[in-house]
């Protein structure tokens, strides 16, 4: 998956750069942590919305790509790459009793922001509230003003909701802004770890990365300081694992459809057994 993408940003000249423990994989262990899993791409907003575009007519028979409003009702405010040959079902999809899907890539839209604490955090929240109407879907209960205002969005189709959702998101796009942030994802936009100078990520060299080559951010290293500290010193071993354990459910050899209604996937998201004992 990850040779294709690169495949199709490079035939229409878009930018894309590796974050988090992705980024750290790349410049401390030349490929994956050994204790990690996935594969995090960031773009910013205009290529973002290209690729989506641009990806409709390149995408492999046996890939798909999920964003927005799902066939279960849900957001999807990241774009997921996945692959229907594998499997690669997150714990929200088991729960929702969605169909899931495939291994995938995740890719994080990076959006104008602005500077001032105030007016970022006002729209990391206001992003957040219109992603609790996820959260309402699967019956949580609220209180209070938030009670109140989900309750009047539920007046309007999900996909309206989407819609100003995304609007939210991309307030400054017309701005020139000196920095970009994941507002899509507003609990880390809150706690500003992607809170990155544009020209920080703007642009990109290219790394080994297992067998291929990967764009990291030409300021990488104040990228993942600002979200890690020292990134390059080694956790204590209590704290090294697979961060999605219990979490996604990963099998590369078999289609997700093969595991329909297998009591398997309830045994794993209950903790009960582990991927290795399979």
């Amino acid at each position: 998956m990850a040779t294709w993408f690169c495949n199709v940003c490079e035939k229409y000249g878009l930018n894309y750069f590796l974050i988090g423990g992705s980024a750290i994989g790349a410049v401390r262990h030349n490929g994956f942590i050994p204790w990690d899993d996935d594969l995090d791409i960031g773009m910013l907003r205009s290529d973002f919305d290209k690729f989506r575009k641009v990806s409709i007519r390149e995408l492999p028979s046996n890939y798909k790509i999920e964003y927005g409003v799902l066939k279960n009702n849900v957001f999807s405010s990241l774009l997921r790459i996945r692959n229907n040959d594998t499997t690669g079902i997150i714990v929200d999809e088991y729960e929702q009793n969605a169909p899931g899907g495939g291994i995938f890539i995740e890719l994080y839209p990076f959006d104008n922001v602005p500077t001032g604490i105030k007016r970022k955090v006002q729209l990391a929240k206001s992003s957040m509230l219109f992603l609790a109407l996820n959260n309402w879907n699967r019956k949580e209960n609220f209180s209070g003003i938030k009670r109140l205002i989900i309750s009047g969005l539920k007046m309007f189709p999900i996909e309206s909701v989407w819609r100003m959702y995304e609007k939210n998101n991309t307030k400054y796009s017309g701005t020139k802004t000196e920095y970009v942030d994941t507002v899509a994802l507003p609990s880390y936009a809150k706690q500003g770890i992607h809170f990155y100078k544009k020209t920080d990520v703007q642009q990109t060299v290219s790394h080994s990365y297992e067998f291929i080559d990967l764009n990291i951010p030409k300021g990488n290293d104040t990228c993942l300081r600002q979200q890690y500290g020292d990134y390059m010193e080694l956790p204590p071993l209590e704290k090294r694992g697979t961060h999605h354990d219990f979490i996604v459910f990963y099998d590369p050899d078999r289609s997700y459809l093969e595991y329909k209604d297998s009591e398997i996937l309830k045994k794993y998201f209950n903790g009960d057994i582990s991927v290795e004992l399979l």
